[in-house]
């Protein structure tokens, strides 16, 4: 009796909380969150506020593995933990209506971009206000390149009200600098979020003040003087800014890492369902043992086929780009003009040359050629 209670102990279903716990602690997983965090970081703490903020949002539990652990790990890269009280970035669930799936994505916040110019060599002070109806200000650009603003205390909530917000850099050697947006520009930007176009809670919805100012303080980023060794700034506006446009898959995605898949019992996780996809958990402990997942190694049999022929080369060539290639795309797009509010339309033009309307109509046989013509791009028109 004693046994068969513990038995079923065993094979009780994970929640999909636990089963999340579960992935992000896999020996895999954990090293390559280890890899991606910024400098005295630990993973352990890390993983803790990630579920954390999946506990506060059951959606996430919802979300595909795959989608869960790219976000997670996008937030590591780029040195932003998704709590809630710091208000760094959010782990947002969006729906995939190719796939009919929910996907966690990585949503910047205005202190995350704060955090983020704060930590750079360059940058002595960054901040971003909304400014309202009825209160003092005004822009000098030109050679005097100065704004003035003398805000209403209390400062109303009524969205109505709210005429536009700037962000401001002090840096430590040099002039400071500003950006200003006005209403309509982030109310436009707003209507192309992927969120608030399919009717789904997200931090406009919420902190929409916050995202006023995010909005402001992105478009200033793009133009900061900063070094390689500060681009961590520069990358979070320009993927942010792909998926305020509605561009899925780019940034840090799962692809780039051999990220463990759960197991899909008891309401778990849902694992990447990608045709021909193998276990990354079982590849992981495969290559850590040197074996082949436990089984034995395969041997060449005399005349056997070749393992790809030319027709199957020709055919995998054909293959839509993986998220990775999409995301070095717009890297490249990104390094080529990381200010310019028309990439996407500069990207278009490239890709339209070789026959594709879409990024995601690119095939594998095209995309270095497109890269390499858009590094060699200069300056879009």
């Amino acid at each position: 009796m004693a046994q068969t209670s513990l038995a079923k102990k065993e094979t009780q279903a994970l929640t999909p909380i636990q089963t999340l716990r579960q992935m992000l602690e896999a020996a895999g997983m954990k090293q390559e969150i280890t890899k991606a965090l910024p400098h005295g970081w630990t993973a352990e703490k890390f993983i803790r506020t990630a579920i954390t903020a999946a506990q506060r949002n059951p959606k996430i539990a919802e979300c595909t593995a795959r989608s869960v652990a790219g976000a997670i790990m996008e937030c590591a890269q780029l040195g932003l933990e998704p709590d809630p009280t710091l208000g760094h970035c959010a782990l947002v669930p969006l729906k995939n209506r190719a796939s009919n799936t929910l996907e966690c994505n990585m949503w910047p916040m205005y202190r995350g971009y704060v955090s983020l110019a704060l930590r750079t060599a360059v940058v002595a002070s960054i901040s971003a206000y909304v400014v309202r109806d009825g209160e003092e200000f005004q822009i000098a650009y030109g050679t005097l390149h100065q704004i003035h603003h003398a805000p209403i205390f209390p400062q109303s909530t009524d969205q109505k009200t709210w005429t536009g917000a700037y962000a401001i850099v002090v840096y430590k050697d040099g002039p400071p600098d500003f950006e200003y947006m006005e209403r309509d520009k982030i109310l436009t930007t707003k209507k192309r979020s992927p969120s608030v176009r399919a009717g789904m809670s997200s931090p406009w919805d919420t902190d929409e003040e916050e995202m006023w100012k995010k909005t402001a303080i992105r478009k200033l980023a793009k133009r900061l003087d900063l070094s390689p060794e500060d681009r961590r700034l520069q990358r979070l506006a320009a993927i942010d800014g792909y998926r305020e446009a509605g561009v899925q898959k780019i940034g840090l995605g799962a692809d780039e890492y051999a990220l463990p898949d759960p197991g899909n019992g008891g309401g778990a996780l849902p694992p990447a369902t990608r045709k021909g996809e193998t276990d990354a958990t079982e590849n992981l402990a495969a290559q850590a043992s040197g074996t082949n997942g436990g089984a034995a190694p395969a041997k060449a049999e005399s005349g056997a086929k070749p393992a790809q022929t030319k027709k199957e080369a020709a055919v995998l060539k054909a293959k839509p780009i993986t998220a990775k290639q999409r995301t070095d795309l717009y890297n490249a797009a990104g390094q080529v003009a990381p200010g310019h509010d028309n990439m996407m339309g500069f990207v278009k033009k490239i890709i339209k040359k070789y026959g594709f309307e879409k990024v995601d109509e690119i095939t594998t046989d095209k995309i270095d050629a497109i890269v390499a013509e858009i590094q060699a791009g200069g300056y879009p028109d």
